[in-house]
């Protein structure tokens, strides 16, 4: 039987220049929104008072129902504080709930303590902080 080499291992990658080229302006958009969010991370001073999970404290308001509880996707405190912890103060006053809530504070314990309060399930929680990204 002869040898038929595979034509695939011959063929060539397209040029850098040609791969880039395709990414639409909104992804380009979406690209320059997080490299802002990274630069303001990178810069933003960072605040030696960590928020802990036993001085969170819920309102009337920011109270979990047994309903939302009860769902797959609930997330406890602490998991939601480990989640937003890292975001500085501008990017957590950027970000929204589902109610176009937006956490308030001069500092950041307070936003965060805030934000914590305002989202309970994973789902909610990506919402928020893609409510941060900017659209066009």
């Amino acid at each position: 039987m002869p040898y038929f080499p595979n034509p695939w291992l011959f063929q060539q990658a397209p040029p850098q220049q040609f791969q880039f080229q395709s990414q639409s302006k909104r992804d380009q958009d979406f690209e320059e929104g997080l490299n802002r969010l990274r630069k303001e991370y990178a810069t933003a001073p960072m605040e030696d008072d960590r928020l802990s999970v036993s001085s969170l404290k819920s309102t009337d308001s920011t109270r979990t129902t047994d309903s939302v509880r009860d769902r797959e996707d609930y997330l406890k405190q602490s998991e939601r504080l480990f989640i937003l912890q890292p975001f500085t103060v501008g990017a957590l006053k950027n970000m929204r709930n589902y109610e176009g809530q937006t956490p308030a504070g001069d500092r950041k314990t307070d936003v965060l303590t805030r934000a914590v309060q305002l989202v309970k399930t994973k789902t909610e929680i990506v919402d928020f902080i893609l409510a941060a990204c900017p659209y066009k």
